[in-house]
């Protein structure tokens, strides 16, 4: 609602937005991309339709489209797990699934957080994430045994087998070991630590949804006004909560991973 600073920018440049309380105002794109072109405040035509007509004199290209897309996000819940192809998949996915990927183009970006900002973002150290397999036993039985020993013989391969085991792994299989860890959290020690109030907060959202399980696997940033990240191409990554500005390529192409 009116807390959003996406509504309270929006409503500062448009005399004829309406605020309402009820609805979520989370992001606001400018630019010209085909899935929501910015318009013009004198006379209210798309972005996209301007720099058409004479993109020469207006963007100083015959390109006819702005290589960026600017958006600035409120989250006050988390966004899916994510990852954006790189330019070869992206003219590939287009071509083949034009309905899902609207363009050929790929997304890397940059958030510069505005407020606090928290977010999931690239692999853990693989050292990392082979003791969180062994600390908590009911990840370490939903990826298997196969993979475990191929962290124990240090097989570059383990990481992205264990990841993809995990977003292979059935319904059931997720929700069993998802279930096991919450039950475990909740009797246990009523002290807090990082990782367990962050899956807690997301299990409360998304239940057992295998995108709450990445927490394990990436990397879990807390950013300050001003500072930034800069995501390529299929580095998975999830914003969390948190105030930001992201520039990047113009593209909306996503694949996700869950947390949807």
């Amino acid at each position: 609602g009116s807390d959003s600073f996406v509504a309270k920018l929006a409503q500062a440049n448009s005399d004829q937005l309406e605020v309402k309380s009820d609805l979520p105002y989370a992001e606001l794109w400018m630019g010209d991309h085909v899935s929501g072109p910015a318009t013009l405040k004198t006379d209210g035509r798309g972005l996209d339709e301007v720099i058409r007509a004479d993109p020469t004199a207006t963007i100083g290209s015959s390109a006819g489209q702005l290589p960026f897309l600017l958006k600035v996000l409120s989250i006050r819940k988390a966004l899916s797990v994510q990852v954006h192809p790189n330019k070869i998949e992206a003219e590939k996915l287009h071509r083949q699934f034009p309905d899902t990927y609207k363009d050929p183009n790929h997304k890397p970006e940059l958030a510069i957080a505005l407020t606090d900002f928290e977010a999931l973002c690239g692999f853990r150290p693989y050292e990392e994430i082979e003791r969180m397999l062994h600390e908590t036993a009911e990840l370490g039985q939903l990826v298997g045994t196969d993979v475990l020993t191929k962290f124990q013989a240090k097989d570059a391969s383990a990481v992205p087998d264990a990841y993809g085991r995990l977003m292979h792994s059935t319904p059931d299989a997720i929700t069993q070991c998802i279930e096991g860890i919450a039950e475990r959290m909740r009797t246990a020690s009523s002290e807090s630590s990082e990782l367990r109030d962050l899956f807690l907060r997301l299990y409360a959202d998304f239940g057992c949804d295998v995108g709450v399980l990445s927490i394990y696997f990436l990397n879990y940033l807390r950013l300050k006004p001003g500072q930034a990240i800069f995501l390529e191409a299929n580095v998975p990554h999830a914003y969390l909560d948190g105030d930001c500005v992201e520039c990047m390529a113009c593209s909306d192409n996503v694949v996700r991973a869950g947390l949807t």
